[in-house]
């Protein structure tokens, strides 16, 4: 069930969003620099809601997804037993709350190697969001950024399992949706995540999500992390 349009934020609670993104950056950065070969995704997890904490967090937005390899396939994954191997995909989406308003990252990195495909993929998935970013605006339909998004996969959309994006405020999900049958228009001030995604079942996946705000003539980046190509030397 969808939550009801939420209406566009003020610069107050775009203040407060920024600050969680900021922490959520913060927790990510600390995640990835904990990684280990051998160690599980459950034991990552519990070490991201410590470094919650630790910078300042009032919870975590939702729960933690940590995915290694085959488990990055899965979109909304929840962290296992499964251990860290070479040339695995690592995907974290995380999000914190800050004076009561959420944040919401997704970064994919590779432990120490990253195959063609997966450097392929990964790179199709940057150009995805970079095509959708430069979409957005007021008065943009939502599910035009999703077209844009979609498109941009190419070959490969058919692999592309969600929507690319939502609403992010006092709740993690809100509207906005961006969805390809989606009837809502972006407005300024409206704080939302783009994340497009691609997911080779028993293989591997990539999400890169960012949350923004929209302006008059574009938007404007929350999340302060770099999107490239990222092989972790663990």
């Amino acid at each position: 069930m969808q939550s009801p349009y939420r209406k566009p934020k003020t610069q107050s609670e775009i203040a407060q969003i920024r600050e969680a993104c900021a922490i959520a950056g913060k927790v990510l950065i600390a995640a990835a620099q904990s990684l280990k070969i051998g160690k599980s995704e459950k034991e990552i997890s519990k070490e991201i809601t410590k470094f919650a904490k630790k910078f300042g967090a009032e919870k975590l937005a939702f729960k933690s997804i940590v995915a290694f390899g085959e488990s990055s396939a899965i979109p909304h994954h929840r962290p296992t037993g499964r251990k860290l191997k070479r040339g695995d995909a690592v995907k974290f989406d995380l999000g914190v709350v800050k004076h009561g308003m959420c944040s919401d990252i997704t970064r994919t990195f590779f432990a120490s190697e990253a195959s063609a495909k997966q450097r392929k993929v990964y790179n199709r998935v940057l150009r995805s969001q970079t095509l959708a970013l430069k979409a957005v605006k007021a008065g943009v339909r939502a599910r035009y950024v999703d077209k844009v998004s979609r498109e941009a996969m190419q070959e490969l959309k058919g692999n592309y399992i969600h929507g690319a994006g939502h609403g992010v405020g006092k709740l993690i999900h809100e509207d906005p949706r961006l969805k390809p049958k989606s009837l809502q228009t972006l407005k300024a001030g409206d704080v939302i995540t783009v994340e497009p995604g691609l997911y080779f079942a028993g293989e591997f996946g990539v999400r890169i999500e960012d949350t923004i705000v929209v302006t008059k003539t574009g938007f404007e980046f929350l999340t302060k992390l770099p999107r490239k190509l990222t092989i972790l030397r663990i």
